[in-house]
């Protein structure tokens, strides 16, 4: 039942002839790869990639990509977990060890909250139930597609799961399940930043619950866990910064997400225009290149486009730097138009569920054929996604039908019990955990970055699954109160 679980979350890979990758996919391996070869010498089919970024600066192709990644500049954010757990997948067997991993990681996490969800409700769990349940996700929600995407972005869903489960199904979790549950958190805070933010406000709106609102329902013990697991993923950080500091002699540059935003709103590019050049930004000397797409702005290489990635190293770094001030002045300068857009940002990216990253050709890129080692490039360029063949339309569109109706099962089970206290304790926790999380990934992507669909899509299946788990839960457990009344 496991092995064909995982194999239906493989399906959007095998049909589409190669696991997913993005742009930044490149970028992790590369990391991983060039801190391999600064600390060991070792090298790999990715060490001297012609055409990688960098390697032009270090003398050409014939110059291993480690060695010119100390001439770029080292991003933030892209974590080098992360690379090595790509890396290791790579080494193995190609991307599809790391597919394979993540199917069976998700499969294993849906399996195991279901078990703990019907036995705390007093239900013996059925190979029916986890078969429905499994192929529903599989079909109707994204889960399959970012369980085969080269991106942490699964664990983003799993490490807020976790949360969930730890606190709200501690007391009755095997050691085995609270194991797994931390070593889910664990890992996403640690693969990338966002994840580490989401699990601390996360985090932060459980205390508050369990201070004001519901002493008794939230473990203390299972928060103080996932509170241990975000001193971890801290830490991972500052590791990961002294280690680039280290091997390159600069820390990591975190890209001004924020800044771009506010530019591509307005707000920010108004206060440019007037400061400038006065204020004595880097930007000041690229106002003809402020435009209405953050996107663009923070990752063209076009002299004429770009204001982070096309700049020289140096100017990248000040302009990171210098994003602080700039957001601190457009807030006291324009309050209003920096919480209406700021707002505007987080209900798009709460109504926005797309998987257009999953059709090259639509999301107006094609395969970073250039930045990856042959024989893989011809067949990346030989894949569905690379003719937009993926049937993502039709996904998507499932998505949202399952998450409008699992969110209208959510509410009227809170708010039957409310009334009735028909929800156990612990589940009604990890529902709120879950809707909590969901809510402020929607904040914190469309407030701290551009809203993408892909923010939001890769998470919304956990809305779905609580509701089927809940509703299965309580529906059986009325079933067997009912004649005993």
């Amino acid at each position: 039942m496991f092995a064909a679980a995982v194999a239906l979350l493989l399906w959007p890979a095998l049909l589409n002839g190669a696991p997913f990758i993005f742009a930044d996919t490149t970028a992790y391996i590369r990391g991983a790869d060039a801190g391999m070869y600064r600390l060991f010498g070792v090298t790999s089919d990715w060490t001297g990639i012609a055409g990688a970024p960098g390697a032009a600066t270090a003398g050409g192709a014939g110059v291993p990509f480690a060695a010119a990644e100390s001439q770029e500049v080292v991003l933030a954010g892209r974590s080098v977990f992360y690379g090595a757990f790509l890396y290791l997948g790579w080494a193995i067997e190609a991307l599809w060890t790391t597919a394979l991993l993540q199917s069976a990681v998700t499969v294993l996490a849906v399996g195991l909250a279901g078990r703990r969800v019907m036995l705390a409700a007093g239900i013996s769990p059925s190979l029916r139930d986890a078969t429905v349940l499994i192929v529903l996700l599989a079909a109707a929600t994204p889960v399959a597609f970012f369980a085969v995407f080269m991106m942490p972005d699964i664990f983003a869903a799993l490490a807020l799961l976790a949360a969930a489960m730890l606190v709200g199904y501690w007391t009755t979790s095997t050691r085995f399940e609270r194991s797994f549950w931390l070593a889910c958190l664990t890992a996403g805070v640690l693969f990338h930043s966002a994840t580490l933010l989401l699990i601390v406000t996360v985090a932060l709106l459980v205390l508050f619950a369990r201070i004001f609102l519901q002493r008794g329902s939230v473990s203390r013990t299972g928060l103080t866990v996932v509170s241990l697991a975000i001193v971890v993923g801290m830490a991972g950080e500052i590791l990961f910064s002294a280690g680039v500091t280290r091997l390159t002699g600069a820390p990591p540059v975190r890209p001004p997400f924020v800044a771009a935003r506010l530019i591509a709103d307005g707000p920010a590019r108004q206060v440019l225009e007037e400061d400038c050049p006065v204020a004595g930004y880097t930007l000041c000397r690229h106002l003809n290149r402020l435009n209405d797409n953050s996107d663009v702005m923070l990752w063209s290489r076009d002299p004429a486009k770009g204001i982070f990635m096309a700049l020289p190293p140096d100017e990248r770094r000040a302009v990171s730097t210098e994003q602080s001030s700039l957001v601190w002045r457009t807030v006291s300068d324009r309050p209003l138009a920096v919480a209406s857009s700021t707002l505007a940002a987080m209900g798009r990216q709460v109504t926005s569920i797309e998987l257009d990253d999953f059709n090259y050709g639509a999301a107006g890129r094609s395969p970073p054929s250039k930045a990856v080692p042959q024989p893989y490039a011809d067949a990346l360029n030989g894949t569905r996604a690379s003719t937009n063949g993926m049937p993502t339309q039709i996904v998507t569109g499932l998505s949202v039908l399952t998450t409008l109706v699992g969110s209208i099962v959510l509410i009227a089970l809170l708010l039957g019990s409310a009334k009735r206290r028909a929800l156990p304790a612990n589940l009604r926790v990890m529902i709120v955990t879950v809707v909590l999380g969901v809510a402020a990934n929607a904040a914190i992507c469309g407030a701290l970055s551009t809203p993408h669909g892909r923010y939001q899509a890769r998470l919304i299946w956990l809305i779905p699954l609580v509701a089927l788990l809940a509703w299965r839960a309580t529906n059986l457990d009325q079933r067997i109160s009912e004649p005993a009344a």
